[in-house]
């Protein structure tokens, strides 16, 4: 599911009345924690997450109110790399299962792990390890894997967790 496909959904209660609309998307953590939405009077309102249910048609509202603490998640806000080089524009995010997956920037899909978002969207690099990470005389990792998640997963696992970071730098 696409952010962009969320925004501007009519929103309904359990009943099938209309309740507004979805005016926007906000996360907590890395997922999506409460939609804010707006009635036919334009006063708004959040709807938490949780038993929310997508339809073709909209969104059923089951009445509770959502979070206020969360961050607004943003299109059409510019993103940069670390080094300040400008990647483009936050065309799209996605959602799975309630999580933000990836982020779509100037036609390139970015891993959500990658991003970091506010007012503008900073892309970080991918460390990859320039050596084989290798306990006794079994390869663990791989040289050009990416250290991502399950890599320091496997590292720890395996206990060669430092050896793994210091292989990427």
């Amino acid at each position: 599911m696409k952010v962009s496909e969320i925004i501007g959904s009519p929103i309904k209660s359990a009943d099938g009345g209309a309740c507004g609309y979805v005016r926007g998307v906000y996360a907590c953590g890395g997922k999506i924690a409460c939609l804010a939405c707006a009635d036919g009077e334009e006063r708004e309102f959040n709807a938490d997450v949780h038993g929310l249910k997508f339809t073709p048609d909209g969104v059923i509202f089951n009445g509770k109110g959502g979070r206020a603490d969360c961050v607004p998640v943003r299109l059409g806000i510019p993103a940069y790399t670390e080094r300040g080089r400008f990647a483009g524009f936050v065309k799209d995010v996605f959602v799975e299962r309630g999580e933000i997956t990836c982020y779509l920037i100037g036609g390139k899909r970015y891993r959500a792990a990658q991003v970091s978002a506010g007012d503008a969207v900073i892309i970080h690099s991918r460390r990859i390890l320039k050596y084989d990470v290798v306990k006794g005389k079994k390869v663990i990792l791989k040289k050009g894997t990416a250290v991502d998640e399950f890599a320091l997963k496997t590292a720890e696992a395996a206990g060669e967790y430092v050896q793994t970071q210091l292989k990427s730098l």
